[in-house]
């Protein structure tokens, strides 16, 4: 049985250095295994294990690192689309080797349509089975103005009042990073900002509700699921999307300005000539506008399960994506060899 060598200072020991054409190590994921090459080991001698380390360690740090706040700022100001719709190249690019909002639950283990193992593919193999979007995703994208339009009339505040930035580097953990839907700015009267986390769904399922009836008939906008180790208990968004949510309130927050609260944001066409609220859940209210309806969640901090979460991820980064961007990183001394972490008998 195959045993992946991962980024861990134990199994260093046993890497192997070869050509800079080894393909990725699909099979460690049961994906399909690429083209089978000859491993060719570098002409020079492999580092000393504790230069190995050294070399490890000042990878990881480098990655891990984030960059200077001026930087940091220059890439929250990147928008996410093009005038056209489609994504902006450098905005892309800036997520490369990041852990986002999308990914977390998967690596964190609790999203049910992507496994840990699928998700790191993804992460560190860009050309397997490129996901780029669907019918259902377009949906969501398209209506996603809508959807902050609705809830900035169902809570009653200017849309002036909801920044969009691009993506938003995690200052104590450069390879964390969010692309926030918004964050809402409330000016209190002793002149304190408080921010607050927007997170827009679209679902491709709540399409047909295009009147108040369909709205009531469904009850929830997205039926209340049990979150495994949260504070929150019971709540209308599914465990991948609270990860996303915990995680975007903690990348934030290491701007300086704590983020303590969330508000999950569902919404569906049907819409009214008036703002009022047409249904109330446990945990949430849906409100009719004349931008669509929508149904607000509020989801409080967890530090508790955002440490659980991030102790999950960080044996995903360390073990296997580091690994892999160490694989494909140019770190020897010979331009032409690169060191590889893979896959071994």
């Amino acid at each position: 049985m195959s045993t992946f060598v991962g980024f861990d200072w134990l199994q260093a020991e046993e890497t192997t250095f070869v050509g800079a054409d080894l393909p990725p190590p699909a099979a460690l994921f049961e994906a399909e295994a690429p083209p089978e090459r000859e491993l060719v080991r570098a002409s020079a001698p492999a580092p000393s294990h504790a230069e190995f380390r050294r070399r490890c360690a000042a990878f990881h740090a480098a990655r891990t690192t984030a960059p200077p706040l001026d930087e940091i700022r220059r890439i929250a100001a990147l928008p996410q689309h093009m005038p056209d719709g489609s994504a902006n190249r450098a905005w892309l690019d800036a997520r490369l080797d990041k852990i986002t909002g999308s990914a977390i639950g998967a690596l964190a283990g609790v999203n049910p349509y992507e496994s840990p193992e699928d998700k790191v593919v993804s992460l560190v193999w860009r050309d397997y089975a490129p996901f780029t979007g669907n019918e259902m995703t377009r949906w969501g994208n398209e209506h996603e103005d809508d959807a902050q339009a609705a809830f900035a009339l169902a809570a009653g505040v200017a849309e002036t009042r909801i920044e969009n930035p691009g993506l938003v580097i995690d200052r104590t953990r450069g390879h964390m990073a969010m692309s926030p839907d918004g964050v809402l700015r409330t000016e209190r009267a002793d002149g304190s900002v408080e921010l607050a986390l927007l997170e827009y769904k679209c679902p491709w399922g709540c399409r047909h509700l295009t009147t108040e009836a369909d709205v009531l008939a469904k009850g929830s906008l997205y039926p209340r699921k049990p979150i495994r180790d949260a504070r929150c208990g019971v709540v209308p968004l599914p465990s991948y999307y609270h990860a996303q949510i915990q995680h975007g309130m903690s990348v934030l927050s290491s701007l300086g300005k704590p983020i303590t609260r969330s508000l999950f944001v569902v919404w569906c066409p049907s819409a009214s000539d008036t703002v009022r609220e047409v249904a109330r859940t446990p945990e949430s209210r849906i409100v009719s506008t004349p931008r669509g309806t929508v149904q607000i969640t509020e989801v409080a901090r967890d530090d508790a399960y955002i440490a659980a979460m991030y102790e999950r991820v960080d044996t995903m980064w360390d073990k296997y994506v580091m690994a892999c961007v160490w694989r494909d990183a140019a770190c020897l001394d010979e331009p032409d060899l690169r060191p590889s972490l893979d896959v071994v008998t």
